[in-house]
């Protein structure tokens, strides 16, 4: 019983302070490019070569905020019936908040 004890207390120390890193904050607002309108579930993803390491979806205000980890990211946004728009090599640092999407907008 103690060695299960022992075990479980210090899972929770390492998980507390695994997940306790800063982290960086990619936030912003998808939006129409032609008439300004929010795009409401638009999806905004983190990209690795051609694989999705995380994603958000867009509030109804077409705002979202993705939490990502140092380093240079490629992130894409989504939405049916619009051109998808990626661009690569953003680089994030640690404890920074980004505000937008270099392409905010997303056209037909």
């Amino acid at each position: 019983m103690k060695i299960i004890l022992v075990l479980l207390t210090s899972l929770t120390w390492l998980l507390s302070h695994c997940s306790s890193g800063t982290s960086t904050v990619l936030q912003g607002k998808i939006t129409d490019a032609q008439d300004g309108a929010p795009l409401i579930g638009a999806t905004v993803k983190l990209m690795q070569d051609a694989v999705v390491i995380r994603g958000v979806i867009t509030d109804i205000d077409g705002s979202y905020t993705l939490k990502l980890e140092p380093g240079t990211h490629t992130i894409e946004v989504s939405y049916t019936g619009y051109v998808a728009a990626r661009k690569s090599g953003i680089p994030v640092f640690e404890g920074q908040v980004i505000d937008g999407f270099p392409a905010q907008t997303c056209r037909r």
